[in-house]
Parts: C-alpha cells; sequence; structure tokens
C-alpha cells in the first residue's frame, strides 16, 4: 500500500507543483513581480526535444513562449528558420496572446515567408521568416518548430 502511495506522489507531484504555472503562461498578469523590474520580456517556456533515430537521423522539436512588455524586445516578435539539404524545416508555427492569454494570431509554416539563402558555400538554402504584429503591449508570443536533420554531424549546443 505504501509503494503505491509513494509512487501516486512521485507521479502527480510534479504535476501539482507546476499546475499554476503551466496554465497561466499566455496570461501576462501570471508573472511574478520579482521578474518585471528592468525586464523588456520574459521566457515562459523553452525546451528543445532531440529524437536520433539512427546514426544519420535525427529530429529537434523546439517551443519557446516568452512574453514581450515593451517594445524594446520587440525582436522576439520574429520566428527564424533555416534550412538546407541535410536540415529540412518539417513544421514551424508562431502564436501571438494578447494580455490575457487570448489567442489574437497564429501563423503556420505555409503563411511564412521563405527566400533561399544567399550564401554561395551553402546550396539549397533556405529562410523562413514570420513577424507578428504587436497593437499593445505586454502580448505572448508562442514558437514551436520541427526540424528533420539527414546528419547528425553537428548537433546543437543546447541552448537558445
Amino acid at each position: 500500500m505504501f509503494k503505491f502511495i509513494g509512487l501516486l506522489i512521485v507521479i502527480f507531484l510534479p504535476a501539482l507543483l507546476t499546475a499554476g504555472d503551466s496554465l497561466d503562461i499566455y496570461n501576462s498578469s501570471s508573472i511574478r513581480a520579482a521578474l518585471l523590474p528592468n525586464a523588456n520580456s520574459v521566457a515562459r517556456i523553452r525546451t528543445m526535444d532531440i529524437e536520433i533515430n539512427g546514426p544519420d537521423k535525427a529530429v529537434i522539436k523546439t517551443r519557446e513562449v516568452i512574453t514581450i512588455l515593451n517594445a524594446q524586445a520587440e525582436d522576439e516578435l520574429y520566428m527564424f528558420e533555416y534550412s538546407d539539404k541535410f536540415r529540412v524545416l518539417e513544421d514551424a508555427q508562431i502564436k501571438l496572446f494578447d494580455a490575457s492569454g487570448k489567442l489574437i494570431e497564429k501563423h503556420k509554416k505555409k503563411d511564412f515567408y521563405t527566400f533561399k539563402s544567399n550564401s554561395e558555400l551553402v546550396e539549397d538554402g533556405e529562410n523562413h521568416v514570420m513577424r507578428v504584429s504587436a497593437g499593445s503591449y505586454p502580448v505572448t508570443v508562442e514558437k514551436e518548430s520541427t526540424i528533420r536533420l539527414r546528419s547528425i554531424y553537428v548537433l546543437s549546443n543546447f541552448s537558445f
């Protein structure tokens, strides 16, 4: 019986401890006051999942949720991804939420502006860019991407 209760605590304790934060990540009023002085933006979530499927295959999934408090951090309204014959952008989306957490803008990969890379060293390189518009601040932006690697010679250094 004690093992079962211990197992339930191990399984549900992390969910209970983070439940308040995870439900309000899009609402700017849920940011702790201690984080606000001198801040232009607050990173709410940053994750990177790397799934290695073989010696030359991998999938990288990233998710980033950032609350932008003022125009000083307007560069966070952009999402930029690069692809080439070894790094394929499978999926991408960017969402914009108002101060209360209501979705006001959403764009998928097909909506992104795509243009060829100007580099002569990389053939078939493409840049994918999208910008969302903030009418007023604060706003929260969520960026997600899925990239398929055809070579894992160089993996990310696990930083954003």
